[in-house]
């Protein structure tokens, strides 16, 4: 396509669609991510917690203290030592990563699909039956389970449908999101802020892990390791073996980055100046779209499902705040592409779920209580 041809045929309509079709390839996964971790902390939850060991173990259990500086103390411990985890894990995959022990990376990442599958699945699904009363036995339960956990390793790690690892992806978000939400309250939110804050330093920072790992990935030319979500199937189904086709331009993509090399504008840069902001914006959506991690999935839908937990209102502002603070994301990457190789996908939605929780708890909750008083009052 010619350049002149790509000017008119890029309206600036066209470049609109295009970007709320990318967003909203995203904003449904994670809204449907929200929505089922939210009824199962709700619906079944309560089938488990007081009754056995709880699954997520916490380095201080708040409950022990009476006193907010207890909760306080122990939240905080608890949440930096979660974030300490987290960058330990992550410079061990960097380190990995550089060395190319890929088979060492690629057997931790099937350790930990294989406990999702099989054990939370198996969790969840015993915690489902017991909730509707569906009876089940052992075998029908195993061979379920078998298919399942099968189905998704293969759709994940080799070769499925993109739509059918796509649907693993949030199954894989559900499950360790609910499950986290056995997390006590203030451990809770400290962490969801902790977490926030470090996945600022770890994209934007010189020597952040993510960044690292983003700088080595696209050195090489290769995806990152790990689980990430793509928004786009067509890309998907022309990149693996048996759908292969002719690409001109060496695409990166990491995270929920955007980042394009053409060679052909690169060897003659005016060509590049000439273009119009409309037709470089639809060009780069329509060649690489939006991906998302899978931390980013879970994390959301913890913070939606504690906001469930205290009432239905609180839940639909934080869940909106949510949305809202991805679209945000997706903006400045789309806005600021040239600029940062990478974004965080996190502290704009956790800040503003966690600003709309508790501005709704404190301030909305006693307006509310007070407006009832006085239509009684009347």
């Amino acid at each position: 396509m010619g350049l002149s041809e790509l000017q008119q045929r890029v309206p600036l309509d066209g470049v609109a669609a295009l970007i709320g079709r990318r967003i909203a390839a995203l904003l449904v996964p994670v809204f449907v991510c929200l929505l089922l971790v939210s009824w199962s902390t709700l619906n079944l939850s309560p089938f488990l917690v007081g009754r056995y060991m709880s699954p997520v173990f916490v380095f201080m259990d708040e409950d022990t203290h009476a006193t907010i500086q207890g909760k306080l103390g122990s939240s905080l411990v608890n949440a930096l030592a979660l974030v300490a985890i987290l960058t330990v894990m992550t410079f061990l995959i960097v380190l990995l990563y550089t060395y190319h022990c890929e088979k060492v990376l690629f057997a931790l990442l099937f350790l930990s699909a294989g406990s999702v599958f099989f054990l939370m699945m198996w969790i969840w699904l015993d915690l489902f039956c017991t909730r509707f009363q569906v009876p089940y036995d052992i075998v029908t339960s195993t061979f379920l389970l078998w298919n399942i956990g099968v189905v998704g390793f293969v759709s994940i790690f080799y070769y499925a449908h993109p739509i059918l690892a796509q649907v693993y992806l949030v199954v894989l978000s559900i499950l360790i999101g609910w499950i986290m939400t056995f997390l006590s309250e203030w451990t809770t939110w400290a962490i969801l802020v902790f977490v926030a804050l470090y996945d600022v330093v770890a994209v934007l920072s010189p020597r952040g892990p993510l960044k690292m790992l983003i700088q080595i990935a696209e050195k090489r030319k290769e995806p990152i390791p790990g689980f990430v979500y793509n928004s786009d199937t067509l890309n998907m189904l022309a990149h693996t073996p048996g759908h292969s086709r002719d690409v001109t331009e060496e695409e990166t993509r990491t995270g929920d980055v955007l980042r394009i090399k053409n060679n052909n504008n690169a060897a003659n840069p005016k060509k590049i100046s000439q273009l119009s902001s409309a037709s470089c914006v639809y060009y780069a959506l329509k060649r690489s779209p939006f991906k998302l991690g899978l931390g980013d999935f879970i994390f959301y839908s913890v913070l939606s499902s504690r906001a469930a937990v205290y009432a239905f209102m609180p839940w639909t502002a934080s869940t909106i705040a949510v949305c809202v603070g991805l679209v945000a994301t997706l903006a400045s990457l789309i806005l600021y592409a040239g600029r940062f190789p990478a974004l965080p996908a996190l502290p704009i939605s956790i800040c503003l779920g966690v600003l709309m929780f508790f501005s709704y708890r404190y301030v909305v909750a006693s307006l509310d209580y007070f407006a009832a008083l006085s239509v009684l009052a009347v």
